[in-house]
């Protein structure tokens, strides 16, 4: 009788250690407007890191009260600690007087997770965000370019030096540099800005429910990405700007254009009226040249609630985008989510999301006759397209997938190994 063998018995697995996950200082020098490009992503990085770290202090400054408020309000909804310097000096200097982040932030633990938004005016917060990962080994930093890199901003010739020096050290310093598109990735390496791991991740395009605070009338908020049931038949041409950014966001072409329409229309022929929403400029120059588009027949709606601004892109007939200089380009993908046709200059996103004779058209140079070939060709495609098809051209775009991105790229950073 053979004997009975019993069962070798499998050695207990080893129970794996807790995770121990870094606790986040996100740096957000001088906030833009809560709905451009800028304020999207940071409104989602928020967010993320409130989910995924276990503790997250957001250190801003006050220049823009309007601004740090919609922040504040992020900030609070993602659970995160609120520290805001005041008293910062417009320029580039840092005040002895105001406290450091590292005290501020009540001293920098030995396994921090640092984040730093680039900031054109704030090379002080990257060069005081890279002396603390430089000082606590354990720490890690992410660093967001958002722009193009400084060779093609205007700046005097003293800030640019600076500005340089801070973004070579946080190129060299930082573990993760995460880019809003492919073009401006390409830009940063194209200067010897590339870090020892970037990545790009997708920011989404669609407006978020939640966001809608201030629908239109009594209409309720708009679906993201719910574009109009029918094709579009006007002749309006929208922007979404920066006024007192003139010349990078091309309206030195867009005042040639407003002039050609008013002649077009003072003849009976094409009606095309120029819409554009955006902050108002600070400078009287400037001013003076936006009464003289309104007189042309521009309208300037200001700065719009998201609701509203929604809103404008599914009224729109084409969207218009002649920047000489984007690293993103947000309302591109909006307006596309909202099917409404885009023309743009290819720089930033618009490469990677305008398919000509589909959702689009893509146009260069700075002939303003070029440019009004191009909106001509973009209103006559707003007149066959179907714009549900637009809408879902940028469906990879979604919110939901961007944040996945953002935390794939953050993830190994939150975790101590």
């Amino acid at each position: 009788m053979s004997a009975l063998r019993e069962a070798p018995v499998e050695p207990a697995g080893r129970v794996a250690p807790p995770e121990v996950r870094r606790e986040a200082l996100l740096v957000v020098p001088s906030p833009t407007q809560m709905y451009s490009g800028l304020g999207r992503h940071l409104r989602r990085l928020v967010g993320v890191l409130g989910a995924e770290a276990p503790g997250l202090t957001v250190v801003t400054d006050d220049r823009d009260a309007r601004c740090a408020g919609a922040l504040a309000r992020a900030s609070a909804q993602a659970g995160a600690a609120l520290r805001v310097l005041r008293g910062y000096p417009e320029q580039d200097t840092l005040d002895p007087a105001v406290p450091a982040l590292d005290s501020l932030a009540g001293g920098t633990k030995a396994e921090r997770l640092l984040l730093v938004l680039n900031g054109w005016a704030n090379a002080w917060a990257i060069e005081e965000v890279c002396g603390i990962r430089e000082a606590h080994a354990g720490c890690r930093l992410a660093f967001f370019p958002h722009y193009q890199p400084p060779s093609s901003v205007p700046m005097s010739t003293a800030q640019r030096e600076r500005v340089s020096t801070a973004l070579a050290r946080v190129a060299e310093v930082a573990d993760l540099v995460v880019h809003d598109s492919a073009a401006e990735a390409e830009a940063w390496d194209a200067s010897g800005l590339s870090a020892r791991d970037s990545r790009v991740c997708l920011l989404g395009g669609y407006l978020e429910p939640q966001d809608l605070t201030a629908p239109v009338g009594d209409a309720a908020p708009p679906v993201p990405g719910a574009a109009p049931a029918s094709r579009r038949r006007g002749s309006e041409v929208l922007m979404v700007v920066d006024l007192n950014e003139w010349h990078r966001k091309g309206m030195d072409i867009v005042e040639r254009l407003a002039l050609r329409a008013a002649l077009e229309r003072a003849s009976g022929r094409e009606r095309v009226r120029f819409v554009v929403v955006g902050t108002e400029p600070r400078s009287a120059l400037r001013a003076r040249r936006c009464r003289l588009l309104s007189a042309a027949g521009v309208r300037f709606r200001g700065y719009l609630s998201e609701a509203e601004l929604y809103q404008a892109y599914r009224e729109a007939d084409v969207y218009l985008m002649c920047s000489r200089e984007e690293a993103y380009c947000l309302p591109v993908v909006e307006a596309l989510s909202a099917g409404c046709p885009v023309v743009a200059r290819p720089i930033g996103i618009a490469p990677e999301v305008v398919v000509p004779g589909r959702n689009g058209v893509l146009c260069e140079g700075e002939d303003p006759a070029r440019w009004w070939r191009a909106i001509m060709e973009g209103l006559r495609l707003a007149r066959t397209a179907d714009p549900a098809q637009i809408s879902a051209s940028v469906g990879e775009y979604r919110e939901e997938n961007a944040r996945a991105a953002l935390a794939q790229a953050l993830g190994p950073l939150l975790v101590v190994a």
